[in-house]
């Protein structure tokens, strides 16, 4: 239903000096089955006025967080590995939308 801006599948995005996907305002991001790792600072970045669906992704070892969702970015996270990483696995922004399923 939604026109997606950018959409990723089985992908494998690491050692970056930024982040791994970095998905700017207004932004409508699908990402499925894919391996965002061991980049400088998340794997995966939602800023706000934004939609995102992430579904089965290894975001790991990063510098800062697995996943981030800032401001009122709208996110649909179900069944990601987030792990390992030097931030948080999973970081929502202030007045983030999300609906957390499977691994975490």
């Amino acid at each position: 239903w939604l026109n997606w801006t950018s959409r990723l599948q089985k992908c494998v995005i690491q050692d970056n000096q930024g982040h791994g996907l970095f998905a700017q305002e207004h932004s409508r991001v699908r990402v499925e089955g894919s391996i965002l790792q061991q980049n400088a600072n998340s794997g995966i970045t939602i800023l706000e006025n934004s939609v995102a669906f992430v579904e089965g992704c290894h975001c790991e070892n990063n510098e800062l967080d697995g996943i981030c969702t800032a401001g009122d970015a709208v996110a649909t996270l179900q069944n990601n590995r987030c792990c390992f990483n030097h931030g948080a696995g999973i970081l929502l922004g202030d007045h983030v939308n999300s609906c957390h399923e499977g691994l975490g």
